[in-house]
């Protein structure tokens, strides 16, 4: 509130009124009035809290003295006049029914016994009811609301549901009576109200405590009692208005501490993070700054303003500043231990503004302290930097991570699993793009793997974790890798291919210092040391795929030695052979894979699976074309080629039972068995198309060599 303006409460509220703020000098401060003596004007510089002390001094002799004067026993001159009260007299109304007369002399006498049952009884409002129920028809003064609020106060908060309409009763009589409502009643309501959830009869009470001609001042306490309950109670606007003639009518120097936290919180809670930081920024300069002293409550609430807030003038100070305060080794008097939701609202904060080394101390804070890392956090960090393209410091939340214990990271071993799969594949991702040195990334990749070994299970890990220590000249650990999840799946461990290729390919690369293919690619696919335990069928795979690379790098003696030595080991198999078949006739030696061929038709016949033909057709056709074969071996492979063929439906039956396998698929596409039949179907179909063309080229230029001789 500016300017002595008034802030107007929504009207959809049933107790909508305006706060009005008299200026200073147009209102009235007066003393209570004292049951047995006049009111004295306020002297100049009279506090207010020593006002209440002699309130409560007054009270107290009051009520000695009527108790002696009820004995007879009293001498004061202020009750030497002892009369007898008589008893209430009856009166008959309409009806003929008994109704007691209203005796103002009994108030006293009320109040009397309020004011015994609240100091020997520590009374509540049952009790405070059963006084006045005895009393009934007895009109209410100052004191009697007083006693009534403090009854009312002495009750449990979690019985605030039912103290709330004994203390609106009370105050509706008073003000029937014509009592003046104190801000003191303020103090008792509020936190009743409070823990009931009402807030309108905190703002009627207090407009109706400002249009009195009495007692028209709400004080600072009462004043920040308000501000509390209308930060709970989401009503940001009134909370403003409250804390804006707080500072008007009592000063800057009345404002402490918990009346920013309350606004704080206040606007926060409704979602007003931008409010909640004007405020902030109110609190940190002139005239509160050197009043208002900095607590862990503050902090937390400023570390969530921080995250929140989309205002980006001197957030990142701010920040700062709330991390400056939390740093374990400051020197200061008061040392701040940052709660969990405060360093995850600071890491959060950071983030935001790709500050990742601060994230990332925020995050180590959170390891030392045995805080629990939440997932949230670290997607936020690896999508923002997935984002930005700025991936130097992933490497480090790897490290970061995998340090933590599993109860300290994430909520659940699948969470852990996923978060660092999606680390792994961003490093990956940052290595393939020249983002990241391969070394930092293998390093990271290293350190993950060994502490998390349940990330063999993924096959994309566990390939992207090998890759990276190939690049990283950490052969060794690649082997590793590779060798556990082949152990760990059998014939299904098979890796990505690009793992296994960047390995050979930097195998071969280091082959001239070091006999590396020797150590490493032979070691992987053999493993003379527990033969027992490899699988068969991965073995082949292997080392098909190894001789198709080093056949790819011009390294024909390599494939021959591991050609040789798996002869040499297991007995022969045709897949291996017809990868070193191919791999000859692709180094311009058909002849030697013509040799292969025929050794592999005498041990196993004619090869069934129409990979042997495909690749036997691309061996004739590069050579026929370089005129290394001559055009009678060229027709018998031709015709070798040809007897397959033979076998096969024609293209037109192949089309036909390919559509009823698709309808067949579409119609039952909930079973996987008919999907992966359907799949098979249309890789063979794509496979004998091609064998098809080969074999129509092999045709075209027999004739065209024909035709030239």
């Amino acid at each position: 509130m500016r300017g002595g303006s008034a802030h107007a409460v929504p009207s959809k509220h049933r107790c909508a009124k305006v706060f009005p703020v008299l200026p200073v000098e147009q209102r009235i401060y007066r003393v209570p009035p004292h049951p047995t003596k006049r009111s004295q004007p306020r002297k100049a510089g009279w506090d207010m809290r020593r006002q209440q002390h002699l309130w409560a001094s007054w009270a107290a002799e009051w009520a000695t003295m009527e108790r002696q004067r009820h004995r007879g026993l009293c001498t004061s001159g202020r009750f030497r006049r002892l009369v007898s009260r008589p008893a209430p007299s009856l009166v008959l109304s309409a009806q003929g029914a008994a109704r007691p007369v209203r005796q103002e002399g009994s108030t006293e006498s009320l109040n009397t016994q309020l004011e015994f049952a609240l100091q020997h009884r520590k009374a509540g409002p049952e009790d405070a009811q059963k006084v006045l129920d005895a009393a009934h028809g007895t009109k209410y003064d100052y004191w009697t609301l007083l006693f009534l609020m403090r009854a009312a106060s002495n009750a449990s908060l979690d019985d605030a549901r039912r103290t709330l309409p004994f203390m609106v009763r009370a105050l509706q009589n008073a003000r029937r009576d014509g009592v003046g409502f104190h801000a003191i009643v303020l103090k008792h309501l509020v936190p009743v109200a409070l823990r009931a959830g009402k807030v309108n009869i905190s703002v009627a009470v207090k407009n109706l405590i400002q249009k009195q001609p009495e007692y028209s001042v709400v004080s600072a306490l009462e004043m920040k009692l308000l501000i509390k309950q209308f930060a709970a109670m989401h009503r940001t606007k009134w909370m403003r208005a409250a804390f804006d003639e707080l500072v008007l009518v009592h000063g800057h120097d009345s404002v402490d501490s918990d009346a920013f936290s309350h606004l704080l919180e206040g606007y926060l809670k409704n979602e007003e993070p931008d409010a909640a930081m004007e405020v902030w920024k109110m609190m940190r300069n002139e005239p509160f700054l050197q009043r208002i002293q900095m607590n862990s409550g503050k902090l937390e609430l400023g570390a969530r303003m921080c995250r929140e807030t989309t205002v980006t003038d001197g957030l990142y100070d701010i920040t700062e500043y709330i991390a400056d305060m939390y740093r374990e080794k400051a020197r200061r008097r008061v040392r701040f231990v940052p709660t969990n939701d405060a360093l995850h609202n600071l890491a959060s904060a950071f983030i935001r503004r790709t500050h990742w080394d601060r994230a990332l101390s925020c995050l180590q804070r959170m390891q030392s302290l045995q805080y629990r890392i939440h997932a949230w956090i670290v997607r936020q960090f690896v999508a923002t930097c997935v984002r930005d393209m700025d991936l130097r410091d992933l490497p480090k939340l790897a490290i970061t991570l995998s340090m933590c214990e599993p109860g300290r990271f994430a909520s659940s071993d699948e969470q852990r699993l996923d978060i660092l799969h999606a680390i792994i594949d961003a490093i990956y991702m940052g290595v393939i793009k020249g983002a990241l040195e391969p070394k930092a990334a293998a390093s990271a990749g290293k350190e993950v793997f060994s502490r998390w070994p349940r990330l063999v299970e993924d096959k994309s890990t566990t390939s992207a974790i090998m890759y990276m220590n190939t690049l990283g000249n950490n052969l060794e650990y690649a082997v590793r890798t590779a060798d556990i999840h082949h152990m760990k799946f059998g014939k299904q461990g098979m890796l990505h291919t690009f793992a296994y290729k960047t390995f050979v390919r930097r195998c071969v690369q280091r082959e001239i210092k070091r006999n590396t293919l020797a150590k490493f690619p032979m070691r992987l696919i053999f493993r003379e040391s527990h033969k027992e335990k490899t699988d068969a069928s991965l073995r082949v795979k292997l080392t098909v795929l190894f001789m198709h690379e080093l056949g790819r790098l011009h390294r024909l003696d390599l494939c021959t030695a591991l050609y040789e030595k798996y002869v040499r080991l297991y007995k022969l198999n045709p897949h291996v052979m017809t990868s070193y078949m191919y791999v000859l006739g692709m180094a311009s030696r058909p002849a030697e894979a013509i040799v292969t061929l025929k050794r592999m038709h005498e041990a196993h016949g004619r090869p069934k699976d129409g990979i042997t033909y495909s690749a036997l057709a691309s061996v004739v056709l590069v050579n026929g074309r370089e005129d290394r074969l001559s055009v009678d071996i060229m027709t018998q492979l031709l015709k070798y080629i040809d007897g397959y063929l033979s076998n096969i439906p024609d293209a037109a039956t192949r089309r036909a039972g390919l559509d009823a396998l698709r309808e067949r698929a579409s119609a039952e596409a909930h079973n996987p068995l008919v999907q992966m039949e359907l799949f098979r179907a249309r890789r063979r179909a794509k496979h004998v198309d091609k064998l098809q063309r080969k074999a129509d080229a092999i045709r075209a230029l027999l004739s065209s060599k024909v035709a030239a001789a």
